[in-house]
């Protein structure tokens, strides 16, 4: 959708000043490579997400596009009175966690003005992580290009989801272990007890 809207202001810009023709039409080719690279770098980073981690809720429509383009469900629209100023309603929580838990959500992601009040009251029910700093209507620096706000932006996301949900396998991990290592303290205790048992026969045998 850039790259086009790329093309649309250079061919109006030559339109009106055909002798620059060149000029605009260079430039828009350079920065239509700009965004080539930015496409590649976003779909590298996106790859290091676990494909069941790759569902986001957020307080915005305007990231749909993240799940067309990059393989990123956003889900906003079904639960938006999480990240709603008119607050969270007992039926409105109810419905965010059975959603949340049904959808395997990790992360609410928050832009960076929003209030993260209802959203730690879902977290806290939930479990999830509650992650602010998105900016999808302004860009946070004026002096700011849509690259580097869309680096931005994907980089909250990256480094949120890449490691939601690790400590809770951590623990299971831990969890089974030490289940193993039980089973083998036990088959260990029962081995010992039938050497001493086959022992003691065999001493009363020899008694005999």
């Amino acid at each position: 959708r850039v790259a086009m809207a790329v093309d649309a202001i250079a061919n109006h810009l030559s339109e009106i000043d055909p002798s620059s023709q060149d000029y605009y039409q260079n430039n828009a080719s350079e920065y239509k490579a700009q965004l080539m690279d930015l496409d590649n770098q976003i779909k590298d980073e996106v790859s290091r997400i676990p494909k069941r981690n790759r569902v986001i809720i957020t307080g915005h429509d305007s990231l749909g596009y993240l799940q067309g383009q990059y393989g990123i469900e956003s889900l906003q629209p079904v639960v938006s009175s999480v990240t709603s100023e008119a607050g969270l309603s007992p039926d409105d929580l109810i419905k965010a966690v059975k959603f949340i838990q049904k959808h395997n959500v990790k992360v609410i992601f928050l832009e960076s003005t929003q209030s993260d009040k209802y959203a730690k009251t879902v977290a806290n029910e939930t479990g999830i992580t509650v992650a602010s700093g998105l900016n999808v209507e302004t860009l946070d620096d004026a002096n700011g290009s849509y690259i580097d706000f869309m680096k931005d932006n994907i980089g909250v996301i990256v480094n949120n989801l890449s490691y939601a949900g690790h400590g809770t396998e951590h623990d299971e991990h831990e969890e089974h272990d030490e289940h193993d290592e039980h089973d083998e303290h036990e088959e260990h205790d029962e081995h010992d007890e039938h050497d001493e048992h086959d022992e003691h026969d065999e001493h009363d045998e020899q008694g005999s």
